[in-house]
């Protein structure tokens, strides 16, 4: 799927939700939606025998710094402002 249609597409799926507003109702199977939509992504990534090197680990700690060190400086004061923290570092 190339990128002109995976904009159609989501345009497309906003249209839906503008004219068929009741399937609201149907929520619970975006989850599972995502899921799948994900799996067939992956599908077709090339999986190769690259080992875990050490630069790897570096970058994941600073992923994980870059949530925590923000959420545990902010705990103690907002909670919200907490989570939003992690999450955005997270990202």
């Amino acid at each position: 799927m190339n990128g002109l249609s995976r904009t159609v597409c989501i345009f497309g799926v906003f249209m839906l939700g503008a004219i068929f507003p009741y399937m609201v109702s149907f929520d619970f199977l975006i989850k599972y939606m995502v899921m799948v939509m994900l799996f067939l992504a992956y599908i077709s990534m090339p999986i190769t025998g690259n080992p875990i090197r050490r630069t790897h680990i570096w970058i994941l700690l600073a992923n994980l710094s870059l949530g925590f060190i923000p959420y545990l400086i902010l705990k103690p004061f907002l909670d919200d402002y907490a989570l939003t923290a992690f999450m955005s570092g997270i990202a």
